[in-house]
Formats: C-alpha cells, structure tokens, sequence
C-alpha cells in the first residue's frame, strides 16, 4: 500500500505483532508488515524487536508498558535523527522522493498529539465508556483510584484462609496449567524408549520419548469487592478473608494475573467539601506478590458503576486472553442503570463477569443466576466464591 502514510505502518506493525503472541493466524500478517516497514525503514524493525521481546516476556503492568513505549519512541527518534543527518551528509540536497516522504511520516508520528493517532485500544474503551455513560447518566463517571486504610488480617483469620484454598489449589493446578494434553511422541532427543531399540535395522532414529507439553490458560481474574458501610462488622471481615484466600489459590498458577480492588476507598475531603465520593483503592495489583493486608472498615456508599468503568479500563490492555470480574456485594448499587451499563459494555468487550451477592437477591438484577449467587449465611460465603471462580475458569474451556 504505497499510498498509506509509511509511519503509520509501524504501529500496525507494532499491534499485530503483539496480537500475534496469542493469535498465531496474525504471523503471515506481522511478517508482511515487517517487511513494509523496512522498505521505508531499512534496520528499524531490528532495533525494536529486542524491546518487544522483552515486553512478551516480562511486562506485567501498566507502568511497565509505558516504560516499554518510551524505549520504542526513543528508538523512532534516534532513527530519524539518523536519517535526517545521512541526507545532511548529502549535502541537504533533495534525495530519493520515497525516503524524504518516510522522514517526513517519521517525524510527523513523532510529533503528532493523541487527537491526531488512529484510535487505539484505550481510544476505543474510553468512546464506549463515555457514550453508554452519557446515555445512562449525566452523573455517571469513571471511579478515582485514591487510599483505603488496610491491615493484616488476624494469624487466625490468614491461616484459615490458607487452609481452604488447599483443596481449590489442588484441583486448579493441573486444569488451568491446559485445556489440552499432547500425548507423548518419539523424537530423536530426549529419554531412551528401549521398545523402539529394535526398529533400529529399519532405519529408525526416533528411539527417544518426549512427553507432551501443554497449552497455557491466560486469564486476567480481578476481583471487585464491596466496601460498602452495610458491610460492616463480620460480614466485611469474611469478604477480606475470603478475598485473601482466592488470591493465595491462584497465586502462582501460571497465566493467571490476580487484581483485588475494593469500592469505595476512605472519603478524603478538601476544607468541609468532600471532594469525590465515586473511587476505589486497590488492595493487590496485577503481578504483585499476594500479601494479608486485606483487613479493612466498611464505609460510605456503593458506587458499582464507577468502581466497574474503572476496572474495564485496568483490564483492557492487559495482554491475557480471557479477562474475568467477580463482583462481591451485599447491596443494591447506587445507580443499578449505570451498573447494569458497565457491566453489558464489559461482556460486549469479551469479559465474563460473575457476582456473589450476600443475603441481596437484587444480584440478580444485575447478573443471570447462571453468572451470580445469593448468599444467606455468612458461612456461605467463602465457599460460594470458591466454587463461582472455578467454574467461571474452567466451565468454558472444554477440552480439546
């Protein structure tokens, strides 16, 4: 495509490339690419990849992203300093009209403003939030991540919880390490299979087996929980408890990435004025170590849509596959028009989201019974979650 602006071929280049990590169909497409960026851009695609690499294999949050970003715009500016000196060098006389035309795409991309980008995925996120926000409620807005004053759970409450998670641990080791087993085949490498010794007279040099290896689930598991002041006393403190326990179950199981984000966080006031009443406050991150600092008080009011719109944007250009909201609340939210919003918009982007509702049957207003529950006894609570992230996991992914 000769008449595409050449720039604009390096980030497509850049997203297909990342896609392809997961969708191995986009390989033919990433390998096209590359090689239309280095008609306009001989060397470049070599000067990134290491930094890409270096992304697929080791960023795990948001900020490292951006740290990534900023390494590859230094590169795209270095290159066109580059560039920019050897038609110096020239004697700045004009040169070849494809290589100027490649400069001048080069330096615009490098100096152009968001408005001015194609949409990208935090582009498109934030149309759908505004445009279904604007159509539910003016008041309607995203969550502000601000402070919640968290301890240590009590020695008790921490070891019971790790005590429940043993048999869950169990059974999610093996299911969501695969979707899939690949039977063991000979090879030439690996343990002497002494039943293929007598094939040698036929020539055969497959006398090693190799066991098969498995197909990873990627998943991104963030759980929502109400911190609502209806939650207070006992009732909050087994929701902590139980929180805690689901993120020690999964911790360490390979493609999983745990969030916990708790709704609202303390009321922080500016004079007499309270300044915003719609946040959050994250307890655990994506890609932090598990920790018991779960322990918190219940207050204020219940702000789902928001917290909701803010866990869609933290999820979105997480690079797992498959993403998951479990919502864990005892109340009906303060704008169910705007909750039940945030929620269609998440499943219309691919999510699965579930809610544990305690001793609250308006859960079902919000969620099918297939993808909630209502819990009667606080008892019920611990388990009822255990079994809901289970299925929610593995129901879907039936083996090949």
């Amino acid at each position: 495509m000769a008449h595409q602006d050449p720039a604009t071929r390096i980030l497509e280049w850049l997203l297909i490339t990342v896609r392809s990590w997961d969708v191995s169909a986009l390989t033919s497409e990433r390998d096209f690419l590359r090689a239309d960026v280095e008609i306009s851009f001989p060397g470049l695609t070599r000067e990134i990849e290491p930094v890409l690499r270096q992304v697929n294999a080791q960023c795990a949050s948001t900020k490292e992203a951006i740290g990534y970003a900023r390494e590859i715009t230094a590169i795209l500016k270095r290159y066109a300093q580059f560039m920019d000196q050897q038609i110096a060098e020239n004697g700045g006389q004009q040169g070849n009209a494809q290589v100027d035309q490649a400069l001048q795409s080069l330096q615009g991309l490098l100096s152009a403003k968001e408005v001015n980008l194609p949409s990208d995925m935090g582009g498109q996120i934030k149309e759908a939030i505004n445009g279904v926000c604007s159509q539910a409620s003016s008041t309607t807005r995203v969550a502000v991540a601000t402070g919640k004053q968290t301890w240590p759970l009590q020695p008790h409450d921490s070891d019971a919880a790790r005590q429940a998670t043993t048999a869950l641990r169990t059974r999610l080791h093996a299911l969501l390490q695969s979707t899939r087993a690949v039977r063991n085949h000979s090879a030439y490498t690996g343990a002497l299979d002494t039943r293929k010794l007598h094939t040698l007279k036929t020539g055969n040099a497959k006398l090693f087996l190799r066991k098969g290896e498995r197909v990873g689930v990627n998943t991104a598991v963030h759980i929502l929980l109400d911190a609502s002041s209806s939650m207070q006393g006992k009732v909050m403190d087994l929701a902590s408890q139980a929180c805690f326990a689901v993120a020690t179950a999964l911790h360490g199981l390979k493609g999983i990435s745990l969030g916990v984000t708790v709704f609202p966080a303390d009321t922080f006031r500016k004079g007499k004025q309270h300044v915003n009443s719609q946040t959050v406050a994250p307890i655990l991150k994506h890609g932090q170590k598990t920790h018991a600092t779960f322990g918190m008080h219940a207050t204020g009011g219940t702000p789902m849509d928001a917290a909701l719109w803010w866990v869609v944007q933290q999820l979105y250009p997480m690079p797992e596959p498959r993403k998951l909201i479990l919502i864990i609340t005892d109340g009906q939210p303060d704008s169910e028009v705007g909750a039940i919003a945030a929620i269609k918009t998440a499943q219309g982007l691919g999510y699965e989201v579930m809610g544990i509702g305690i001793v609250a049957p308006s859960i079902a207003n919000l969620l099918p019974d297939k993808s909630s529950r209502v819990i009667n006894g606080i008892n019920e609570l611990a388990p009822a979650m255990f079994g809901m992230l289970q299925n929610a996991l593995i129901g879907s992914h039936p083996a090949n």
